[in-house]
Order: C-alpha cells, then structure tokens, then sequence
C-alpha cells in the first residue's frame, strides 16, 4: 500500500515553487515499496522485505514551466528535489521532472519520477 502526503511548496531543479503557484492548493507525493518475495522464518512468521522505496510526485502550477523545472530528457534532476509542507520538509529525493504546458488552462502538470532510494 502507498503513502500519499500533500505539500504545498518547495524546490525542484534549483527554482523554488510558492505556495500560491499551486492551482489546487497542494500537490501530493506518493511513497510506494518494492518488496522482495515473503520469507517464513524458524518461528513460522511470514516477513516481508522491503528492497527499495520509490517516490513520485504530482502537481499543477501556473504559467508555463517547461525551460524551468524540467530535468534533462531521461536524467535525474541536478539538484535534490525538497517538498515542504508549509515550512515542514515532507521528503528530499532525486528524480525526473516532466513538465506538460496546457495552452487553454495556462498550467503547467508537473511529474517527479523518482530515483529509487535502496535499502
């Protein structure tokens, strides 16, 4: 099962996002595990071990973001990406940032892929 969690600012590719470029207000972050097959051990508990955590991110902001925020095709973010809730650090990841422009709406969809964090 994932985790979801709202921000509402932050910093991706060295630009700092405010709150109010928000359209609906926040964004939100989904955490999801990458579980290795269940293992049964000598007390016959059956254990679940977590391999990797993966992070992604959605959002949509005004005005057209696409030379700002987005990653190089196919690369990593040069710096971390940090989400904050308020003045809270909700996660700090690396990852792809893909940036679709809506002429009509003027906004901007933002997605975060991240790079899996191993454990």
């Amino acid at each position: 099962m994932s985790s979801k969690l709202p921000f509402n600012n932050g910093i991706i590719n060295g630009e700092t996002v405010a709150t109010s470029a928000f359209v609906y207000g926040s964004g939100t972050l989904t955490k999801t595990g990458d579980d290795i097959r269940p293992v049964t051990t000598a007390d016959h508990v059956i254990r679940r071990y977590r391999r990797a955590i993966n992070e992604s991110a959605e959002m949509i902001l005004w005005g057209d973001l696409r030379t700002t925020l987005m990653s190089d095709p196919g690369l990593p973010s040069d710096d971390n990406v940090v989400l904050k809730q308020d003045s809270d650090t909700v996660s700090t990841f690396t990852g792809v940032v893909t940036v679709d422009y809506d002429d009509n709406t003027r906004t901007s969809r933002v997605s975060i892929a991240g790079t899996p964090t191993f454990s």
